[in-house]
């Protein structure tokens, strides 16, 4: 694909702003274990309920952090205990290759504990300050794997939300079979691994925090040896974090359906819904349901700790859609930077007719799963390779909200191309009133000066109308109906 040297001189004179400086977990990142605000130690316990020896309790090496190889760990190699995995394509062998160590859709997990070592056990844990402002929900997905598990003192793992003293206000933990849980509603999948590991598949849990308002709490994730210390009975897992809000959102919406169905957040223990018309009846009691079109609804969430949360709404015909392209250019002054723009094309719509509205409410950007912004067109500078953006748009007056995740690759050249994919060309160039689009369709268009200003231009399928820009240079901003996004020289005479 061609070039974009030419477009330097446009990247110059174009804002960046940083996204380092936010997160989306907010008070913390879940993969960032040399954060300033992270406790993490391994140490010796006698059983899983019990310190003892060298290594007292779970912050005994508080600040003492090494990221060990980018595999399942072992005793010979305590930096491995607390790993960040970075590979979505990497799976763990222990599970015979058939676990994922990134869940899908994520760019990151993190590890604790490793499979050898049982007399070590570990914890990481996470100090916050919740501000239901920012957010209601703490989100965990994790996957754990257990090693000769026979009775009730065998391996274990346990997620706990403490107070500032370290007093448990919620906590579970889990051993080789589901019934050697603390909490039975918890059903999960298990499978036979090697050398007699069981394992089971990434699962959800979702805790209600908003009663700990103000409050400074600790998220701890801990993995424990058996009681005797035993070879090899151990546990270790994977995790993920999100710290968001509780919304619904909806799926798409078949315009002759008298309903609309909506979707609740993952990892609830019990969702019970219920319509406004008949308050003493639940509705239905799953994740996802179908409301008649025009009630006024609620759906009442418990996690499982007890605790609850009521989301309400209405099943109008409306609903957020999240929509969005990007383009890229190197950077003058650092050649190993690109700078990224991302354009916000979302909208809110009426599903009935399918026409957009203008009143949608809310939006904000995930980058890399790290990085929150809520500019609607930022820029910001990034490196080669693989990124995970996400646009996440809300409508506060239906409660309902909508996230489209792209995976895009930042390579030095612009776009994404394959030889089996036809590339985007215009023409003719320079142009005076209108332009001509080659190797595919077009779904949007638009041109940024070299100031940055972007102006809408009108187009169809394969011509561009460039009547209205004045005499200069812009970067022609072009996404096909095949889901790529070009950039392109464009000088108007």
């Amino acid at each position: 694909m061609t070039k974009i040297l030419p477009f330097l001189i446009i990247a110059t004179m174009l804002a960046v702003v940083s996204m380092q400086a936010q997160n989306v977990i907010g008070r913390f990142n879940y993969d960032n274990l040399r954060a300033p605000n992270v406790l993490c130690t391994y140490g010796t316990y006698n059983r899983f309920d019990n310190y003892s020896g060298a290594y007292a309790g779970p912050y005994s090496s508080v600040g003492i952090i090494d990221y060990g190889p980018n595999r399942y760990g072992d005793d010979r190699l305590p930096a491995s205990r607390h790993t960040v995995h970075t590979d979505t394509a990497s799976t763990d062998s222990i599970a015979k290759d058939s676990l994922r160590c990134i869940p899908p859709g994520r760019s990151t997990a993190v590890r604790v504990g490793c499979r050898y070592g049982s007399y070590f056990c570990q914890a990481i844990s996470y100090t916050l300050i919740v501000d239901t402002t920012q957010s209601d929900m703490l989100a965990v997905n994790f996957a754990a794997l257990y090693s000769n598990v026979q009775g009730q003192n065998e391996p274990r793992i346990m997620i706990e939300i403490l107070d500032s003293t370290d007093q448990r206000l919620s906590y579970f933990w889990i051993m080789g079979h589901s019934q050697y849980s603390s909490f039975a509603g918890l059903r999960l999948n298990w499978h036979n691994g090697y050398q007699n590991f069981i394992y089971h598949d990434w699962t959800a849990v979702a805790f209600n925090i908003s009663q700990y308002h103000s409050r400074t709490i600790k998220l701890r994730f801990t993995t424990f040896s058996c009681g005797g210390g035993a070879a090899l009975h151990n546990a270790y897992m994977y995790y993920t974090v999100d710290y968001d809000f509780l919304a619904m959102s909806t799926l798409p919406v078949v315009t002759k359906s008298n309903d609309i169905t909506f979707r609740a957040p993952d990892g609830f223990y019990k969702y019970e819904w219920i319509l406004d018309s008949d308050p003493t009846t639940v509705f239905d009691s799953v994740q996802t349901t179908a409301i008649p079109r025009g009630a006024d609804f609620s759906c009442r969430l418990t996690d499982l700790f007890g605790n609850t949360k009521i989301l309400r709404s209405k099943s109008v015909p409306r609903r957020p859609h999240s929509d969005f392209t990007y383009w890229y250019v190197k950077n003058p002054e650092n050649q190993d930077l690109y700078t990224l723009h991302l354009n916000n094309l979302a909208k809110l719509f009426d599903t009935t007719t399918n026409t957009p509205l203008p009143d949608l409410e809310d939006f904000h950007w995930i980058i890399d799963s790290t990085n929150i912004c809520y500019q609607h067109d930022p820029v910001f500078e990034t490196t080669l390779g693989w990124h995970t953006i996400s646009l996440v748009t809300s409508s506060g007056s239906t409660g309902l909200s909508d996230t489209l995740t792209r995976r895009i690759y930042i390579s030095d050249e612009n776009g994404i191309s394959t030889a089996k994919t036809p590339e985007i060309r215009i023409y003719p160039n320079p142009a005076t009133d209108k332009v001509t689009v080659a190797g595919g369709e077009v779904k949007t268009a638009c041109a940024i000066d070299l100031t940055g200003r972007t102006i809408a231009v009108p187009h169809t399928a394969s011509d561009i109308n460039i009547s209205g820009l004045q005499k200069g240079i812009y970067a022609l901003s072009i996404t096909t109906t095949d889901g790529r996004t070009v950039v392109r020289r464009l000088v108007k005479k």
